[in-house]
């Protein structure tokens, strides 16, 4: 098939890649021991496994597609960097080692630079204080050559206060590496500082400020839209998703026909019609009140545990849990038991406040043991546990008692249980924008776990090629800022000395918090342009493309939650239409309105030759439909008071014999020799 060229060659493949490379890696390895950390790639492999499960395929596909259709933005990306780097180099090359020194000229050879005074100079610009003179080491020595006696030119500008000389623009490299750690907006405004020293502030701060607008809030958030186009697209042709097979068991719930559900299900700009919401707002007017509902049995017969509710007293508590009434008084306490759980603090108060505190608690607890109470005789066992949310307040409600219990003085951690009931404030959560909020994060758990398992491999191989590299190399004097030290010096919190500190230091880099810091040392340490490319990789593709994947998940699901809420309003509107009397073809006119006639005819099929007869009175008329090649007729309204047989005499042929109702709905053979109406 070819290697390169040609249909099915071996690297037109993106798995066969991942294999090339780990092969080519492992063979360098045996003849080049600087490339060691290369045979970390093998734990790639176990992504063509993982492509195989269902939940993982999306999220690898999606990552492989958008990096393939990252290009573009990189290019864009590698544009702008030429750019911005061009115009820095031409400005402030060399600035960086221009240092205040303690004499005039070099002495025996050297050129002491003042410690006490880190910024840099520039003549007119920013000017020594009296008795120094401002000086650059790289300079004297380039145009004198008598700086004999220092070993290291670069010396002056490796410290802290100027980013271990790391942030220059002496180069086109060095200028990508700086322009590269503005646009993840880490440190960015310490660099502005540095230069707006040595250069016109005006000038500096509109660089800078247009370098993080242009690569980082333009082409960065590109890369957003790109993985979220990718994830859509893929999400797509997962047809049988969790939340489309939710939708259509409510469709079937509904006893609507399977060709309008998947209609509901496919269909994104379905809207509940002005009929349907007029016809709703006014079965709410005529809903039946607290008593009503008490005597009412007929009320609860649409659960499934019906002889359940013969009983007077699992109607009463039934009524109860339904009211709207009750609805608000739980929730106004789950807002003030926030409110009480909010005044805990150190040091503690009075004992009356205490007391009163512990009072309030006893009370909300009491409150919310009443509600699982009321819904567990309301409602029955069976019901309850139906609803993830009931078992949730059952869970918060004997956590509370266990911590009430077994006591919480003097500081015991079980006084922590009494913090689960603040999750309770989720019940708030039940409508608008809320509640898709709400559902987008129910939709992302599903996705979590396949994203996790991604994000931990990249992690572990990243932190393993950080051992490679950088293990024992971080030792520096002065409490971890000095120069190295490889024999006496203090190690840095973030290093690559152990497996738990290289994830610790690769997770931070990958969230981007203080991984300037990181590149630093691994650069003064000795590993130089190595440190930083492995960082520009790992915060790329950990940070870049990884939590960008993540914010697609969390974008998409949102439009996700949003569209399956609207879909769900629409099946439940049906619901209610059907369980006030109307029948389908109704419903149908009254919710999808505009999108009536193409629902019924072209979606469900049926015929257009519809018989209407009008009763006595105009507004009441007969809708009548006939199936061809079918054997009998369907009859969609049976409300009319005279007896309908086919007009059309090619229906009465091909139905095999007349089919005619009365007014009372029945079917009889009418027997007549020709179709007609009487």
């Amino acid at each position: 098939m070819g290697f390169f060229i040609g249909k099915g060659a071996y690297l037109k493949d993106a798995w066969n890649w991942l294999d090339f490379i780990v092969v080519v890696s492992s063979l360098l390895e045996q003849y080049i021991s600087n490339v060691s950390g290369l045979r970390t790639f093998r734990l790639f492999r176990p992504l063509r496994s993982l492509n195989n499960v269902k939940s993982m395929q999306i999220l690898v596909e999606t990552l492989f597609r958008s990096m393939m259709s990252l290009g573009g933005i990189m290019g864009l990306a590698i544009f702008f960097f030429t750019i911005f780097s061009i115009l820095g180099i031409a400005q402030w090359k060399g600035l960086t080692h221009f240092r205040c020194r303690l004499t005039e000229f070099p002495e025996n050879g050297d050129w002491l630079p003042n410690l006490k005074d880190h910024k840099l100079c520039q003549p007119g610009v920013r000017d020594c204080p009296a008795g120094t003179w401002c000086g650059s080491l790289v300079e004297r020595n380039h145009t004198f050559g008598d700086l004999y006696a220092v070993d290291d030119l670069y010396r002056d500008s490796t410290i802290l206060e100027l980013n271990y000389g790391v942030t220059n623009f002496d180069n086109l490299g060095y200028a990508f590496i700086t322009i590269f750690q503005c646009i993840t907006m880490e440190g960015w405004t310490s660099v502005m500082y540095i230069y707006q020293d040595v250069a016109n502030q005006a000038f500096v701060t509109l660089y800078f400020m247009s370098c993080v607008v242009i690569c980082s809030f333009f082409l960065l958030n590109l890369t957003i839209a790109v993985m979220l186009m990718q994830y859509d697209e893929l999400e797509q042709k997962n047809s049988n998703s969790v939340h489309k097979n939710q939708l259509r068991g409510l469709g079937r719930d509904a006893d609507l026909p399977l060709p309008l559900v998947e209609l509901i299900v496919k269909q994104s700009n379905l809207q509940i019609g002005k009929k349907a919401k007029k016809k709703l707002i006014e079965l709410a007017k005529k809903e039946h009140t607290f008593c009503q509902k008490l005597l009412a049995t007929e009320y609860v017969t649409q659960y499934e545990q019906k002889s359940f509710y013969s009983n007077r007293i699992p109607r009463f508590f039934f009524a109860v849990a339904k009211s709207n009434i009750f609805g608000i008084i739980v929730m106004v306490c789950i807002i003030l038991n926030t409110l009480v759980l909010s005044m805990d603090r150190y040091p503690e108060g009075d004992p009356e406040e205490k007391e009163i505190l512990a009072v309030c608690n006893f009370c909300f607890n009491v409150v919310f043991s009443l509600e699982v109470l009321v819904k567990l005789i309301g409602l029955g066992l069976k019901t309850y546990v139906k609803n993830i949310e009931n078992i949730f307040d059952f869970f918060v409600v004997s956590m509370s008692w266990v911590e009430m219990s077994l006591g919480s003085e003097g500081g015991s951690s079980l006084g922590a249980l009494r913090a689960v009931r603040l999750f309770r404030v989720f019940k708030l959560f039940k409508s608008g924008d809320l509640r898709t909020l709400m559902d987008s994060i129910v939709f992302s758990i599903s996705t979590i776990g396949p994203y996790t398992v991604l994000l931990l491999l990249f992690l572990y191989v990243f932190s393993l090629m950080g051992m490679q590299f950088f293990a024992g190399q971080f030792r520096f004097r002065d409490h971890g800022i000095g120069p190295p030290d490889m024999e006496n010096g203090e190690v840095p919190r973030a290093n690559f000395d152990t497996l738990y500190s290289a994830l610790l230091t690769t997770f931070a880099c990958f969230i981007g918090d203080n991984w300037t810091l990181a590149m630093y040392n691994a650069s003064r340490s000795g590993s130089g342009a190595i440190a930083c490319v492995f960082f520009v990789v790992v915060i790329a593709f950990g940070n870049i493309v990884m939590l960008n994947l993540f914010l697609a998940i969390l974008l998409g699901n949102f439009d996700k939650a949003r569209d399956f809420g609207a879909k769900k309003k629409l099946i439940t509107c049906f619901m209610d239409l059907k369980r006030a009397g109307f029948d389908l073809p109704q419903c149908i006119d009254m919710i999808l309105e505009d999108t009536a006639e193409y629902c019924k005819f072209t979606i469900l099929k049926w015929d257009r030759r519809i018989v209407a007869i009008e009763k006595s009175e105009p507004s009441v008329f007969l809708r009548f439909m006939f199936v061809r090649n079918a054997k009998f007729t369907e009859c969609l309204d049976l409300k009319f008071d005279r007896e309908i047989v086919f007009e059309d005499p090619e229906d009465a042929e091909d139905s095999e014999r007349g089919v005619a109702m009365n007014f009372n709905g029945d079917l009889r053979d009418t027997n007549a020799p020709k179709a007609g109406t009487k």
